[in-house]
């Protein structure tokens, strides 16, 4: 039983974020309600349920140590930039009535156990990941990144996470290059600042695409 509540008011993207004063923020207490309801049932006997969450890497502590006491156990970061070419951080709780995924379980086939400075238990890929051979973009343009070396160095220069198009602020323009800046506003704001690097657009020879 499960699934990935909003992120809005938890994302470190959101400069205004309120964490747990955001209603949205507290959607995983149904996932404990539920929980709770089915396992008072007669019915359940002694079968086992699991409950899963999901929710983005860049909460704030005491949402993550919210979440953990509602679902009854500790989650582990995973950055799908290990195994492809976007950064994506998001935290993964797996908690059943008698334990929870934590680094004391043998990690599924290539992927391992990695340290982490924020003390949350870190899976990476670290096996040979089934990238394409061969990728091919619209009017001759491709990305800058090799996608191969982003996964060999666990992740490191992968592309800015894929979001939403909207009309985005201007609060998070210090943290990005010029050229990221001037292409973030000649683009009428439609994407995060930071997402208008070089490595996440496509190029072919000085053009990007956007």
């Amino acid at each position: 039983m499960g699934g990935g509540s909003p992120c809005q008011g938890n994302s470190s993207l959101n400069v205004g974020r309120k964490g747990l004063d955001d209603p949205r923020s507290c959607q995983p207490l149904e996932l404990r309600r539920l929980r709770d309801e089915f396992l008072a049932l007669p019915e359940m006997g002694d079968r086992e349920l699991v409950v899963f969450l999901e929710n983005v890497g860049s909460m704030p502590s005491d949402v993550r140590r919210a979440y953990s006491s509602w679902l009854g156990g500790d989650p582990i970061l995973i950055d799908s930039a290990t195994c492809g070419w976007v950064q994506r951080r998001r935290l993964y709780w797996l908690v059943s009535t008698s334990r929870s995924i934590a680094p004391c379980l043998a990690p599924p086939s290539c992927w391992d156990w990695v340290p982490q400075d924020s003390g949350v238990p870190s899976l990476a890929y670290v096996g040979e990941k089934p990238l394409p051979n061969k990728c091919f973009f619209h009017q001759g343009f491709g990305p800058l990144l090799d996608p191969k070396t982003v996964v060999k160095s666990g992740g490191s220069g992968a592309m800015h996470p894929f979001t939403r198009e909207f009309f985005h602020p201007t609060d998070r323009t210090a943290s990005s290059s010029a050229a990221a800046v001037e292409r973030f506003l000649s683009d009428a704001r439609q994407f995060p600042p930071s997402a208008y690097e070089e490595r996440s657009l496509l190029w072919k020879d000085q053009q990007c695409a956007i």
